[in-house]
């Protein structure tokens, strides 16, 4: 599991799959559905390409060179008062929230394509689900802390984490000796459309809905095989404004990545 404070970053796979990110700037978190996040780099709000590129900077440093979160949040606060952003919520946890929640996403898309990868699943055919010990813990994610079900199981392609902002729960890749060595057995995962939790607070079991936060049902890094990218990148583009698509173009011409497919009509 990452220390999001530094400790094993930076973390190669992670750092590639942010950085093939196009800046998209966005009005509201949910203007892009999360996993056409996986190719674009957005905060809520910040509509400014000077802005937003910024801001993609410190991420990207954090994740490549590990700056903890305290240098990003002082960087992050002398950006905001240049460029005179007035974002919603208080400044720390703006801050905490765009730091925290790229740094992991990129980390487990990182782990998505290892332990995904056809080496890795033909010597580790299974998946353990691990809570991650978030600030405010889910009863669903600690109902399937410790389970193990099968990699190619559907399951995981809306399970895999992050399930919410600020989950800190991940995978552990095993093989069948783990599995011997561990004393660990393979399970069915939980298929309807609710799943039995244990009640925190009273400690009966209750049921609640099967899925993950809205917007988290999806793998992070699952849908970066280009014939998917080429699609997603075009159906974000033309949902833009027109003002956001100049700037999107400007971001490419800037950063010498040329013509994407799907963008520009390229």
């Amino acid at each position: 599991m990452p220390s999001v404070d530094g400790s094993r970053i930076p973390f190669a796979a992670a750092v590639t799959f942010f950085r093939e990110k196009v800046n998209i700037p966005t009005e509201r978190w949910n203007d892009l559905q999360r996993s056409e996040q996986d190719h674009a780099f957005l905060t809520a709000g910040a509509t400014s390409a000077e802005l937003l590129q910024e801001i993609r900077n410190q991420v990207d440093r954090a994740l490549s060179e590990g700056i903890a979160f305290n240098e990003f949040k002082k960087n992050f606060g002398e950006i905001v008062e240049r460029l005179g952003w007035d974002h919603a919520g208080g400044r720390e946890w703006r801050a905490d929230l765009i730091y925290r929640q790229n740094i992991y996403q990129a980390y487990q898309a990182g782990r998505y394509g290892q332990q995904f990868s056809p080496e890795v699943l033909a010597r580790r055919p299974y998946l353990q689900y691990r809570h991650g010990g978030s600030r405010d813990p889910r009863p669903t994610h600690i109902a399937l802390d410790g389970q193990v079900f099968a990699a190619d199981d559907p399951f995981w392609d809306a399970w895999y984490p992050p399930n919410g902002f600020g989950c800190r729960c991940f995978t552990l890749s095993l093989s069948e000796r783990d599995l011997e060595r561990l004393g660990l057995e393979v399970s069915e995962p939980p298929k309807g459309e609710t799943m039995t939790v244990r009640d925190p607070r009273t400690n009966q079991p209750r049921e609640v809905a099967n899925r993950p936060d809205r917007g988290f049902d999806y793998a992070p890094g699952q849908s970066v095989m280009q014939q998917q990218r080429e699609r997603i990148y075009g159906d974000i583009f033309e949902r833009l404004a027109p003002e956001f698509r100049e700037q999107v173009l400007a971001y490419l011409a800037a950063n010498m990545l040329g013509a994407i497919p799907g963008i520009g009509g390229s």
